[in-house]
């Protein structure tokens, strides 16, 4: 996963981005939120996607980090607390196509993704826009996707960014 994130974002400092950026991860031992606002970009992206049992934790200033969406999925709130006056969200999970699971691995991700889908939909009202990505045809666990989901959320967001200025 390090790697797919360094040959698509590279290997920067947080505090380098030319956008202000923060990842949500969970805190293994506690269950909190914790917001991460400086280090590698790399190992904040890993840590905000460690889906627990699937992944190993991301050890991030001694503390076990896991997947920031068991406490905030799309994190309206996060950042409008970061100073965003305009917030577009990204719903990862609204369109994706479940199927009878093949192996456990199946079994752990559709399990993650139901507990996401119900806290998603209360932590989406408070966007100005949400874009819901249609993941439908592709699977959850083939990294040989990766381009072909990138131009898919660049397609969508772009329909609905046009669709959303176009409304009255």
């Amino acid at each position: 996963m390090g790697e797919l994130i360094k040959k698509h974002i590279g290997d920067e400092l947080i505090t380098e981005s030319k956008i202000p950026i923060s990842m949500v991860a969970t805190d293994a031992a506690s269950g909190e939120k914790v917001v991460i606002k400086d280090g590698s970009i790399t190992d904040a992206v890993k840590a905000s996607t460690c889906i627990p049992g699937i992944f190993n934790p991301i050890k991030i200033n001694n503390k076990m980090m896991i997947d920031g969406g068991i406490v905030e999925n799309v994190p309206i709130d996060t950042v409008r607390n970061m100073g965003a006056y305009y917030v577009i969200g990204i719903d990862l999970n609204a369109q994706f196509k479940y199927e009878k699971p093949k192996h456990i691995f199946d079994v752990l991700l559709n399990s993650f993704h139901f507990t996401l889908l119900t806290s998603s939909k209360l932590q989406t009202k408070d966007a100005d826009l949400l874009i819901k990505p249609d993941l439908s045809s592709f699977s959850r666990s083939n990294t040989d996707q990766v381009d072909s989901l990138m131009k898919q959320g660049y397609d969508d967001a772009k329909k609905a960014l046009v669709k959303f200025s176009l409304a009255p």
